[in-house]
């Protein structure tokens, strides 16, 4: 649009200077006959004749004027009816100054006085007022004619209407210089008529400097010849048009690409008179493409070294272009002739087509996406994995192109296989572990129930003073053995990420009492100090597993009293952002700083030697880092040898809002307590045993079944009022026994309180046995303090 807009400019200008000519030599060839005149006649006779030829031209539409000598105007045609203010002065000669533009009279001034001192033409374009108020563009020309002795005696010109020619010179010069790109005008040899001021900058010369160059003068040495040769053969008209791009050389010496388009401007006779081009910097254009190229060509090389061969299916011409690497991932040393979607197919197992073609067609249909692994078999017969990925290009809504990558990976699939073996094998170890540590803890909590219950008993009828320490001793070695029994098994489902936390309103300040409380006996036997310091911006009820933050506290304040030989241990609470943190501090031994690494380890202590003082597991921080981090938390540890320690951990607390949970529970009636009716259900006699014996410390007497099909059967027959049930029984297990009784009264509208017990510690059993109905479970070994509460529940209930 711009380039037919700057024809139709130029057009307009060609045609209306050449009007102008033609009115030129109209007046011309009136002078040059006036002129004629006066050589022939006299001068007053060729002054006459002058006056006739000038009415003559009243008709021309130019201003036709004539002078005196001293440029006194006293003769106009009827044109100066178009002028306002060229009118006559008394002495009866036009006052031409009257219709000149302010702005230009200085100036018209100036041209005519320099006309009159040399005697030669005056011209000069200037705006003059015309009939209606408003001012045009006109160009003035006059030529003076001389008598017998080379005096001036007349003066005769003429005023050209120019305005159309000057608006459009204007509008021409205004797009010009206000174009984005820079436009240049050039003669037939290349030097520089015009440039706008974005060429300007574009050269980084400016227009003075330009207008003393040439176009090669500009142009890289590296490209100056063979650009010269498309400016040549674009002068002779072998091109019609000079397009190119090359390098020019800036002013500072920096090169800039830039981009020409050029046309010819004709002159008469239809030769070039000059060439309009506009001209681009396309610099940054360059650069990225040399940029692009580069990435290309490093992308290529990387994807050769890992392996990686690229394609891209022409679904037009169905043809193919892909890598060398491409077809030696398809077993062929070189690039093949010709490659095509079919031949690939060939090569993919018989198992494998059908899927991978499924995948190719939803990606043309509009999924545009072929990703996929597939066994293709090579050329030398060998069967291997690839992954390929393709990726549809459109056009107008059809594909037209895919293109992607392939690459060999039949080692990630083989080293894929080995690792699911392996993590099958270690899920078939750990469940072997699991079901090991649930049979060892049931072998072994089921005689230390009886072994702990019958010490126990001795304890409340044995007095003696030889014999009670030993109990005492042998008590305190089952609670040891106990504790270290659940530590094993927390930190089984802790490692095995099966630990199973609660999320519930609770009280954490008495949380902390408690913890602190359960440890006041072993700090006064070391006779230490045990304080708690709970900041008052902690909140009173948060959510969360009390019981679990619970077992950390009493780990880390048990080892700190276990440590601490004299001074005290401090629990201190403070709030952390939106975490609450947990410290707790001793003057106990310290830890050197090459064994803190190894502190939170299983199974690992500060002191391992046959001489170390203290005694554990080295389970006990292994559980409370486990616990922390499961709990959304971290824990860590400060401390230097003969300097006390300080463990200190962080949990996610959110405050919740309702009623303090109440720790207090309502006693029954002693008196009620003697008319319970219970069944133990158990197949170990040992159990049955020592449950029977502690009931009987209570005054209450109880009922046996061995097994579970007895147990519902002893429940039809009688009326109890709490059954302690088994989960592992011959004929029927205490889940299915449990389930009876429960659809059993269902029909009878009773309710009996079933209390299970078993052996097995983990989370899931007991869900399962409150699923099939129980009120509660009792892990063993299970204390009489345990029965007796059991007891009391069951008949408050």
């Amino acid at each position: 649009m711009q380039k037919n807009d700057r024809q139709s400019r130029e057009k307009a200008q060609k045609d209306l200077k050449e009007r102008i000519l033609q009115l030129e030599a109209e007046r011309d060839a009136a002078l040059k006959r006036v002129c004629a005149l006066e050589g022939e006649l006299g001068v007053g006779d060729a002054q006459q004749s002058a006056w006739e030829i000038l009415r003559f031209i009243d008709s021309m539409p130019q201003l036709a004027w004539a002078a005196g000598p001293e440029g006194n105007v006293d003769f106009c045609n009827r044109q100066h009816e178009e002028f306002e203010g060229l009118a006559k002065n008394p002495d009866g000669n036009w006052d031409w100054k009257t219709a000149v533009h302010p702005d230009d009279l200085e100036g018209t001034v100036a041209a005519w006085e320099s006309a009159l001192q040399s005697g030669t033409i005056y011209e000069i374009e200037h705006r003059l007022r015309r009939a209606d108020g408003s001012f045009g563009w006109y160009l003035s020309r006059a030529v003076p004619v001389r008598d017998s002795q080379g005096r001036i005696s007349r003066w005769y010109g003429t005023a050209t209407d120019i305005d159309a020619l000057k608006r459009a010179e204007r509008a021409l010069g205004a797009f010009f210089e206000n174009v984005a790109a820079g436009m240049v005008e050039m003669d037939r040899d290349g030097r520089f008529l015009r440039a706008n001021e974005k060429f300007c900058r574009i050269s980084g010369y400016t227009w003075e400097e330009l207008m003393q160059m040439t176009m090669a003068e500009l142009t890289h040495p590296d490209d100056r010849e063979e650009d010269l040769r498309k400016f040549n053969d674009f002068k002779r008209g072998i091109t019609p048009t000079y397009e190119t791009e090359k390098r020019y050389l800036r002013k500072d010496g920096q090169v800039a690409w830039i981009q020409v388009s050029a046309g010819m401007i004709i002159g008469d006779g239809g030769h070039l008179q000059r060439t309009a081009a506009v001209v681009r910097d396309i610099t940054l254009q360059k650069e990225a493409e040399a940029a692009l190229q580069e990435a290309e060509s490093r992308l290529k090389l990387a994807l050769d070294a890992s392996g990686i061969g690229s394609w891209e299916l022409d679904l037009v011409k169905n043809t193919v272009w892909r890598t060398l690497r491409h077809d030696q991932i398809f077993g062929y040393g070189s690039l093949l002739p010709e490659w095509s979607y079919g031949l690939f197919l060939k090569h993919v197992v018989a198992e494998d087509r059908e899927e991978v073609d499924r995948k190719f067609q939803e990606a043309l249909m509009g999924g545009d996406t072929w990703n996929f692994e597939c066994r293709i078999r090579r050329a030398d017969g060998a069967v291997r994995w690839i992954w390929a990925q393709g990726r549809t290009r459109r056009d107008k809504g059809k594909p037209s192109c895919m293109y992607g990558l392939v690459a060999d990976v039949t080692e990630r699939k083989t080293l894929e296989e080995n690792l699911q073996k392996a993590q099958q094998a270690a899920e078939e170890g750990s469940r072997a572990k699991s079901e090991f540590l649930a049979n060892m803890s049931h072998e072994i909590r089921t005689p230390m129930t009886v072994f702990m219950a019958a010490l126990e008993h001795l304890l409340q009828i044995d007095r003696s003073p030889e014999r009670r320490p030993f109990l005492e001793m042998a008590d305190q070695a089952a609670q040891r053995l106990r504790a270290l029994i659940d530590d094993i098994l927390d930190f089984s489902r802790i490692e095995a990420r099966r630990l199973d936390l609660q999320d519930e309103p609770f009280d954490l300040r008495a949380c902390i009492r408690n913890s602190v409380a359960m440890m006041e006996l072993k700090a006064r036997e070391k006779n230490l100090g045990l304080e708690m310091d709970v900041s008052p911006e902690i909140p009173r009820l948060v959510s969360g597993d009390p019981d679990r933050l619970g077992q950390v506290l009493i780990n880390l304040m048990g080892n700190a009293v276990k440590f601490t030989s004299e001074g005290e241990v401090k629990i201190s609470v403070r709030l952390r952002g939106k975490d609450v943190e947990f410290a707790i501090s001793d003057t106990g031994i310290g830890i050197p700083a090459e064994k803190k690494e190894e502190l939170f380890q299983s199974f690992s202590q500060a002191d391992s030697s046959f001489t170390r003082r203290f005694g554990g597991t080295g389970l006990g921080l292994a559980i409370s880092k486990g616990l922390v981090e499961l709990m959304g938390g971290r824990i860590g540890v400060r401390s230097r040898p003969g300097g006390g320690s300080v463990f200190f951990f962080d949990l996610p607390m959110k405050p919740v809002e309702g009623p303090i949970p109440s720790a207090e529970r309502v006693e029954a009636a002693e008196a009620s307590f003697s008319e319970a009716h219970i069944l133990i259900a158990d197949d170990e006699p040992m159990i049955r045993e020592m449950v029977l014996r502690t009931l009987a410390q209570r005054g209450w007497q109880a009922e046996i079944a061995v097994t579970g099909r007895e147990a519902v059967r002893k429940w039809e027959e009688g009326n109890f009022d709490v059954v302690f049930m088994d989960l592992q029984m011959p004929e029927m297990d205490g889940l299915e026994a449990t389930r009876r009784i429960r659809e059993m009264e269902n029909r009878t509208g009773r309710k009996t309180c079933i209390v299970g017990l078993t052996a097995h510690a983990r989370p899931e059993v007991r869900e399962r046995c409150l699923e099939a109905g129980m009120d509660m479970v009792l892990t063993k070994p299970v204390r009489m303090n345990e029965l007796y509460s059991a007891i009391e529940d069951c008949l408050n209930i």
